[in-house]
């Protein structure tokens, strides 16, 4: 990661400074300190690329709420948002609410993390109210879904995962307590969310060309979205129908799960990215491959990962 090289405004009220890569200045950050106004923008080769607006810059870096080194590393962080990782980019200007990204960029210290809380945030923002859940997808477009009570996918638990996968902090954090009670659209929005923090690690490790972890969460709500549809498929129930015959939910699960393949597809293509094959085994068994290629009724509709080994 980049440092900074930054004059704190520590001892005047009222002065300007800036701050640049220490590896030939790939973005400058100029911010104008008064006591009316801070100005925030990102140059770079002497153009201003972008500008915050007045609320953006109250909510992104407001010093009187974070401490110099807050701005320090929430500064370097935008600058390897636009520098590395256009997906990241996307969803950060897209975002009305900047303190969002600068609550849990601070407080983990990890793009990726925060692109993923962020999206859920994005969400709400551009679509979702009582009646529809919208889901922002890599490839920039928006889709929308009508909310349905879908069984509590606390079933998963109940009656897939052995005494082993009980135990994982994933279980016990999306399928027990208030989230196990809801349904299977929150699961994707989970797996949504996954992809693009996912994406967002993959850009940032290959264009610093640092090894890192791929984030296993994607792999695991693909192993859980899977089990509920084969339990839904032996069952006959709203959920089940809903899910077996509504075309937009059909739709819009093969979207986010190819979308969910073509990150691991990448992730697993990169030098950069450690991916686990702990779920990947059990998704891509040849009982599983059997079972959604025919739930699709469509060969071409699920492909094996042959780039992760399947």
């Amino acid at each position: 990661m980049s440092f900074l090289r930054v004059l704190w405004p520590f001892l005047l009220p009222m002065m300007s400074y800036s701050a640049e890569s220490e590896n030939g200045a790939r973005f400058a950050i100029s911010l104008k300190h008064s006591s009316s106004h801070k100005e925030i923008k990102l140059i770079k080769g002497g153009k201003t690329i972008r500008t915050f607006n007045e609320y953006e810059e109250m909510d992104l870096l407001d010093s009187e709420h974070l401490s110099p080194e807050e701005e320090f590393v929430l500064l370097d962080a935008v600058e390897l948002l636009y520098e590395y990782t256009p997906n990241g980019v996307e969803v950060f200007e897209l975002l009305k609410n900047k303190q969002i990204f600068t609550t849990f960029f601070l407080s983990s210290r990890d793009l990726g993390v925060t692109i993923h809380e962020s999206l859920h945030y994005l969400d709400t923002e551009e679509g979702h109210h009582k009646s529809n859940i919208s889901f922002k997808l890599l490839d920039g477009a928006f889709l929308s879904l009508p909310i349905q009570q879908t069984q509590a996918r606390s079933i998963v638990f109940e009656k897939i995962l052995s005494e082993e996968e009980r135990k994982n902090h994933y279980a016990k954090e999306y399928l027990t307590g208030k989230a196990g009670k809801q349904g299977i659209e929150t699961l994707l929005e989970e797996l949504n969310a996954y992809s693009h923090g996912n994406m967002t690690t993959l850009q940032l490790a290959e264009g610093l060309e640092e090894a890192t972890h791929f984030n296993q969460g994607l792999i695991v709500m693909m192993y859980y979205i899977l089990s509920y549809l084969k339990i839904m498929a032996n069952q006959n129930s709203q959920t089940s129908s809903y899910i077996k015959e509504n075309k937009d939910f059909k739709t819009l699960l093969l979207t986010l799960w190819r979308q969910a393949e073509r990150v691991l597809t990448k992730a697993c293509e990169s030098e950069f990215l450690v991916v686990s094959n702990e779920y990947l085994t059990k998704i891509y068994s040849e009982e599983n491959v059997e079972f959604l290629t025919s739930f699709y009724q469509d060969e071409e509709a699920f492909y094996p990962l042959r780039e992760c080994g399947f």
